[in-house]
């Protein structure tokens, strides 16, 4: 059983590598997970924020 854990976390290990060298050498995947999180953070405090009531004043402080 402990050759099945080892196995298990060596075999994790190599996936996690190439996929981080896959997204690394992807522009596009590297521009699209740092411009996704700012443009729905956008999106919910100048389109949606006066629609959504929080017990702070402001929705930014809420976040």
């Amino acid at each position: 059983m402990e050759t099945v854990k080892n196995h298990f976390f060596s075999d994790m290990g190599v996936m996690l590598g190439r996929s981080m060298r896959h997204i690394f050498r992807s522009m596009d995947t590297i521009i699209t997970v740092c411009i996704t999180p700012i443009a729905l953070m956008l999106l919910f405090v100048y389109v949606l924020g006066g629609a959504i009531q929080t017990d702070t004043e402001n929705y930014v402080n809420y976040l």
